[in-house]
């Protein structure tokens, strides 16, 4: 009973530990997002949370472990102090922990209500469960109303200024401040329009329910509707048509002629900005990446969020002049962002007259697009050229605004110069972001018969604007509706599909074999499996699928089970195979199951690729479809790029540089495309079949699809995910892909203690490669198990260390009847489970981590056999103490490593008898290959390296077996020759901790 009592104590005590924690922490992040984007909707602040990165200012995350993780750890040290140091000796510590967590729970509760307060989530919720009717009844669809621009038409210059306010102007001109921060544009809009009417004070237009970001703002003001979209994280970026049933100010210029060109500082992709420009009037984008591509700056320059305004304003100025040279009417629509939140971006030309930096910021902005406008008008175009200047939308920088008067009405600021037209009536306005897209139409001196298009007024006519009729509040309810018109008015139909059903939980490579009616079929890294393996079986099933022949696959001892099969139940190699695992407490697990061209699985892209070229080589009639998905160049070699090119893609993959990409080989026709922005392709198959490829590179959505009948055959792997068809047969023979973005799954893994009393090691994992580290989960695991015995196989969860993203376990070895022990780690991410590592090795070899005492210790032991192969790269940064080590166990080609970059070498020691070493003669050349011999009691082994350019690998086989953990740097086998079997397997990692890892 004492010992059931002391346990329900630790499992309270760690219930209440996680509370204080987890409410402390959900607490200051609804904080912070209040004070972040407490002016949004609840809506808006979900786009935002769900939103990429990508395109993003690099402050964000700052702010957030500043004003959330860092005050929840302070409150956690706080509760420790008085726990376990003030109150240590005292009979009230005991209610520490319980009053802490009350309060802690109580601080989210707090602001929890506060947080559905202020963001509406009641209301939105309502308007989620009742949809509403408001925005189709009130709807202009502007295809229905015959705009009529004048014979003579003006050229525009939209400038959308990133949080512009009325606001920041003083109080005496309208705005909420006591000093005038943005002087310049005030007078712009006292001298020009701004719909006040006989009122001195300045006027804006009101930013509505969905219209408060940037894209939404920019849809706001040219569409006359929210940006009310279902599409979630990284949704506006994958968009292949920006809701192509709109029409928006863009697409009426179009169809008049206009020139149209889009400029700003950031990355255009972002939000879904080219995709909207693009089908909504085909402007011309030109952004960071198209200047940076111009040569206007170093490739190396970015500030802020890309290049700044000066940059923007002065090559505005540029364009320009190229635009009014031209036949055609033109429309530049700029998007500034030094302004945008937090705080701003202060470049040379800012003066310090405010006591803070975004005050600065907004004067520095204010005097360049004053100066801007002064430079227009001094033109030739200005004549003919009416000027929008308008906020997007307000700053989301609550605290630079926490001094104005809650009643004060915050505005965009607003501004029409030299318009065609005057305003009918001398009231002033009240009037939103909505009315931006017929008024200015009007000022360009179009007629637009009953003076409404989408939900926006011409504020030039004497029309009520939908705000002055229904009034702010209850507008912005009616917009929070659920509108079912709406929701189709901007369906795309891009999400139509259902992913293709494959299991493939194991990796598995086929090749040929001496016999020319046989495979080879080998599978490794089986995953799922939640017991020891008893034996893996394949199942071939012939084309009539009510046949099928299995196969017992041997097993290496270490990490491959493998056997062939008869290719006569395939048809020209295209057949259904399955991999069945059967466990030692009786479970069966399906780990692949695929219908497919047998030969083309292969572990490897370069395998795969060559499998491709063969086919090619002998004729066989194929269309190749290949999509690339995020980063897919970034651990690409340049080996792989070649085959990539010999089976006929004409691309540079050099180039791709985290782009988009899609491929296509028909018929001896290549049609390729690489671009920053989310790419669409659409074709089809000799049979008819209709297809569409679909890429989104690290900047657009880092997604793929290859969508035939509703059907997306990509794996969604970061790198190339292919579909290939087979023309003749009228069938697909391949939907694989392979993951070019991240290095091979890797790790290091070291023992920190052993207690032979109890046989309990402890091991800590760094370094690890195939998981990114914000994607790493807390459910990895490590197998673990006597080599000889998988009935001793157990199972721990990694302890994950959420500060240096390392593991670290305790394993019982006392089931074992021997020393040796095989690891295999298992990480979690985002896209599942990775086998990072797999070994077999000794404690006696575990005890030793530093790599020159390891090969030190190496050298004590007479009776062993070593081998070195190294992969890739990595001899020229072993330091001195590790050559000399080496050169102790009487290798001779050490003082050669400090050049040896990128270069294989690999080495032989039998029974402290160097019998072979090599060293690549060239980074450029042949690897070492195959190198044969036999020990002393017969073992057969056979060793080769690679290096990064020759081949990027290594293998140490004995006996059939490949040992070698295919790491970069040196890998070493140990063979004990009294145990006749491997002792250890290992990499000398010369990056990181610099250690001999399992």
């Amino acid at each position: 009973m004492k010992k059931e009592n002391s346990r329900l104590r630790i499992v309270v005590k760690g219930i209440l530990w996680i509370l204080i924690f987890f409410a402390t922490l959900l607490g200051f992040s609804l904080r912070w997002m209040l004070t972040t984007w407490g002016e949004l909707t609840f809506e808006e602040v979900l786009f935002q949370l769900t939103a990429s990165l990508e395109g993003t200012g690099n402050g964000m995350v700052f702010q957030y472990i500043l004003f959330s993780v860092v005050p929840t750890i302070v409150v956690v040290a706080i509760v420790l102090l008085f726990r376990f140091v003030i109150l240590k000796n005292s009979d009230k510590k005991k209610y520490i922990m319980p009053v802490s967590a009350v309060l802690c729970v109580g601080l989210f509760i707090f602001m929890f209500v506060i947080t559905c307060r202020n963001l509406g989530i009641v209301a939105y919720i309502k308007g989620q469960l009742f949809p509403g009717t408001f925005i189709e009844e009130h709807y202009v669809n502007p295809e229905d109303v015959d705009i009529e621009l004048p014979e003579k038409k003006r050229n525009l210059i939209y400038i959308y200024m990133e949080s512009g306010e009325v606001t920041f102007a003083d109080k005496e001109n309208g705005g909420a401040f006591d000093q005038n921060v943005i002087p310049e544009l005030t007078a712009l809009a006292e001298e020009n329009e701004d719909f006040s009417g006989k009122d001195p004070t300045l006027n804006g237009g009101v930013a509505l329910y969905d219209t408060t970001w940037t894209m939404a703002a920019i849809f706001a003001q040219s569409a006359g509707l929210p940006l009310k979209t279902s599409l979630s994280r990284n949704g506006m970026v994958t968009m292949e048509s920006f809701f192509p049933e709109i029409v928006t100010l863009g697409d009426v210029l179009e169809n008049n002629g206009y020139k149209q060109v889009f400029m700003l500082g950031s990355p255009v992709v972002f939000g879904g900005r080219d995709t909207f420009f693009n089908d909504h009037g085909s402007f011309e984008s030109k952004d960071y990446y198209y200047m940076q591509e111009k040569g206007k700056f170093p490739k190396d320059y970015y500030v802020f969020w890309g290049y700044e305004d000066a940059k923007l304003f002065e090559y505005a100025k540029e364009e320009l002049g190229d635009l009014s040279k031209g036949e055609d009417p033109f429309n530049l629509t700029l998007l500034t962002v030094d302004t945008h939140f937090e705080d701003g971006y202060v470049c040379q030309d800012c003066e310090n007259k405010f006591d803070d930096q975004y005050s600065n910021v907004f004067a520095c902005s204010s005097k360049r697009i004053a100066e801007f406008v002064e430079w227009a008008k001094q033109q030739d175009f200005y004549k003919d050229t009416t000027i929008v200047i308008v906020g997007d939308h307000p700053t989301m920088d609550l605290n630079y605004c926490d001094d104005v008067d809650v009643s004060y009405q915050r505005k965009v600021y607003t501004t029409y110069i030299n318009s065609a037209v005057t305003p009918e009536t001398d009231k002033r306005r009240e009037y939103s972001t909505f009315d931006m897209f017929p008024t200015t139409l009007a000022a360009m001196g179009a007629t637009i018969p009953g003076n409404r298009l989408g939900l926006g007024t011409n504020l030039f006519s004497s029309e009520d604007t939908l705000l002055e009729e229904f009034g702010k509040n209850s507008f912005n309810l009616y917009l929070q509706e659920k509108s079912v018109f709406l929701d189709k008015l901007m369906d795309t139909g891009d999400s139509n599909f259902v992913p293709f059903e494959r299991i493939r939980d194991a990796s598995i490579d086929v090749t040929k074999t001496d016999n020319d009616n046989e495979y080879n079929v080998k599978v490794r890294d089986i995953l799922g499996v939640g017991e020891g393996i008893e034996s893996v079986e394949v199942e071939l099933f012939s084309d009539k699928e009510s046949e099928s022949k299995k196969y017992i696959m041997d097993f290496d001892g270490f990490t491959t089970y493998s056997t062939n099969i008869d290719k006569a139940l395939l048809d020209d190699n295209y057949g259904h195979l399955k991999v069945i695992v059967h466990g030692t407490e009786g479970g069966e697990y399906t780990v692949i199951d695929v219908e497919t061209d047998i030969y083309l699985l292969s572990r490897t892209y370069l395998s795969f690729l060559h499998k491709i070229k063969e086919y090619q080589d002998a004729g066989r009639d194929m269309t190749i479809l290949c999509a690339g998905q995020s980063a897919a160049s970034s651990k690409l070699k340049q080996y792989i790029m070649d085959a990539m090119n010999e089976i006929g893609f004409e691309t540079d993959f050099n180039e791709l540089n985290k782009q988009s990409y899609y491929g296509i080989i028909d018929k001896g026709t290549v049609t390729e495309k690489l671009s920053r922005g989310y790419l669409t392709y659409k074709g089809t198959l000799s049979d008819g079949t209709a297809y569409k490829i679909n890429s989104g590179g690290y900047y657009s959505g880092r997604i793929s699809h290859i969508i035939l009948d509703g059907v997306d055959y990509t794996r969604r792997l970061d790198g190339f995910n292919y579909f290939i068809f087979d023309n003749s047969k009228n069938r697909v023979i391949s939907t694989d892909g392979y993951n070019t973005q991240m290095v091979d799954p890797d790790m290091d893994l070291r023992m920190t203690s052993y207690d032979p009393e109890s046989k309990k090691m402890t091991i800590r994992i760094t370094q690890i490669k195939g998981v990114r580290k914000w994607d790493r989960k807390d459910n990895s695991t490590i197998k673990y198990f006597d080599p000889a015995d998988q009935s001793s196989l157990r199972f721990t969860q990694l302890i994950l260390d959420t500060e240096d993203v390392s593991y670290s376990a305790e394993l019982d070895l006392s089931a074992f009847t021997s020393d040796r022990i095989q690891l295999q780690v298992n990480s979690f991410g985002d896209n599942g489970k990775v086998r990072v590592g797999e070994s077999i090795t000794s404690l006696e070899y575990l005890e030793h981590y530093d790599i020159a005492e390891y090969f030190d210790y190496l050298k004590t032991k007479e009776n062993i056999a070593i081998f070195l192969s190294v992969r890739a790269t990595g001899l020229e940064l072993y330091d001195e103490p590790t050559k000399e080590s080496l050169k102790a166990l009487g290798l001779a080609e050490t003082d050669k490593f400090a050049s040896a970059e990128q270069m294989g070498y690999a080495a032989v020691i039998d029974k402290g008898r160097v019998v072979f070493e090599q060293i690549q003669d060239d980074a450029a050349g042949e690897g070492i290959e195959g190198v044969t011999g036999k020990l002393a009691d017969g073992t057969e082994y056979e060793i080769s390296s690679y290096g990064l350019n020759s081949g990027d690998d290594s293998k140490i086989v004995l006996n059939g077996t490949n040992y070698s953990l295919n790491r970069d740097g040196i890998n070493i086998v140990v063979y004990d020759y009294e145990k006749g079997e491997v002792v250890d397997t290992a990499s000398a990692n010369r990056v990181g901790e610099y250690i001999v890892s399992r």
